[in-house]
């Protein structure tokens, strides 16, 4: 069977840049490409810097819900260029560590850049595979997680069936995603109209929020529990301030910009949360 790539065009963008030796770019975007995380976001580094710091604040949100130690086997499904996998490494030892991705473009500079932290006693791989097919057998991983990339996938349904199939009893998946409010989907409706090409130009084949409603209905029929959610939507809301910056380096430019924007505005009047979930699998 042929895997089809998503069409994710800001991928795109940042690849070319690095490729260009932007340095902006590859200052903010060589290792992580998510939203970030400010614990006190009223007073907020909004800085290029700061805002590295916060990416990997917010990769380590997810780590707090994983039961993480020597001898455990983690993927990071959608691991784009290697980030949450570096940051497992730098602070964990012991691990079995792999990195998912469909597209080899990304892996390729993961592996470049991130190799086992001498003397931790880690292992580390990159695999390119479908996150609804996923290459590992049945019940021989500890935890997954997806840090901001299930809007990608082709079928949450299929990947939570999938994650199922791979997770040890009682294993963990953490995923962070925006999640739509049910109450303020006609708003949503009205505020996505004029900015509709600029979301399919820069996000491509992104699939839409889903509800935690519908993530609930999904772990269920999946054998899995969701078990925590935790919303960090006020500590993201520092990316508005960053993000135009460093966006206005990349191709389609425009586009980009309102393209954040439209998060931003979907964000601040609560159509959408920004949601830390934790799932496990029923014993």
């Amino acid at each position: 069977m042929t895997t089809r790539i998503p069409a994710m065009p800001y991928i795109e963008f940042v690849l070319d840049a690095l490729r260009a030796d932007n340095e902006l770019v590859a200052h903010a975007w060589s290792k992580n490409l998510h939203w970030g995380y400010w614990a006190s976001p009223e007073s907020a580094d909004v800085s290029v810097e700061g805002y590295c710091r916060a990416m990997d604040d917010l990769t380590r949100r997810h780590f707090l819900h994983l039961d993480l130690g020597p001898g455990k086997r983690i993927a990071d499904v959608g691991c784009g260029l290697g980030g949450a996998v570096s940051l497992l490494n730098e602070t964990f030892e012991g691990l079995d560590l792999v990195g998912v991705n469909i597209d080899a473009r990304q892996l390729e500079h993961a592996r470049a850049n991130v190799k086992p932290r001498p003397g931790s006693n880690n292992r580390i791989d990159f695999v390119v595979a479908d996150a609804c097919e996923l290459p590992f057998d049945d019940a021989s991983l500890d935890a997954v997680l997806s840090v901001e990339c299930i809007f990608h996938f082709s079928s949450r349904d299929r990947y939570l069936a999938e994650i199922r199939r791979v997770l040890k009893p009682g294993g963990r998946l953490v995923v962070s995603d925006f999640v739509a409010r049910p109450l303020r989907l006609p708003l949503l409706a009205l505020l996505y109209l004029p900015f509709h090409s600029a979301v399919r130009g820069t996000y491509g084949d992104a699939a839409p929020p889903p509800t935690r409603g519908l993530y609930r209905r999904l772990a269920t029929r999946n054998g899995l529990e969701l078990m925590h959610v935790d919303d960090v939507t006020p500590n993201t809301l520092p990316n508005y301030q960053v993000l135009p910056t460093i966006v206005s380096q990349l191709g389609e430019q425009g586009a980009a910009r309102r393209a954040v924007r439209f998060l931003e505005y979907a964000t601040r009047l609560g159509v959408y949360t920004y949601d830390i979930l934790t799932f496990r699998t029923r014993e």
